[in-house]
């Protein structure tokens, strides 16, 4: 289990509900993909590589994930991954019968979400700061605790 405490989330929340959803998502997502791209690096280093092209840890992708029409229009996701075509990565994060489970999903993320959540709230504001609104960019990153993901 991942455990975090997040300062000035709450604070955070409040700035950007002060922009409009069309305000709020490039900040949000571009936070996202910032945040992602070295858990992405990770992942893609842990993947398996194969003789010859493609593989796995080349097709690593980072991209914004489309709303689902139940979520809140001011839910932004971003996934990790790879295209449809390499669906056999699943295969090698958790092993089937005759194959043994070689994870690089969750080694990576259990070891890079820490570090994603400090750039995406420095992210995010820094791009509110840029636009006059909350804190300064000068304010401590979001330091991270034992304890439950909040």
């Amino acid at each position: 289990m991942i455990s975090m405490k997040v300062e000035g989330g709450d604070e955070l929340v409040r700035e950007l509900m002060k922009l409009s959803v069309r305000l709020s998502k490039p900040i949000v997502v571009g936070a996202l993909m910032e945040g992602g791209e070295p858990m992405r690096d990770r992942i893609a280093d842990g993947a398996p590589r194969e003789p010859g092209a493609p593989d796995l840890a080349a097709n690593i992708n980072l991209g914004p994930v489309r709303r689902q029409p139940d979520q809140d229009e001011r839910t932004f996701s971003v996934g990790i991954g790879v295209p449809k075509r390499f669906f056999y990565d699943w295969f090698q994060e958790f092993g089937t019968v005759r194959h043994g489970a070689k994870a690089f999903y969750r080694p990576a993320f259990d070891e890079k979400v820490p570090a994603a959540l400090g750039i995406i709230g420095a992210a995010m504001w820094r791009e509110l700061a840029g636009r006059g609104l909350g804190r300064s960019v000068s304010a401590p990153s979001m330091p991270f605790s034992g304890g439950r993901l909040l």
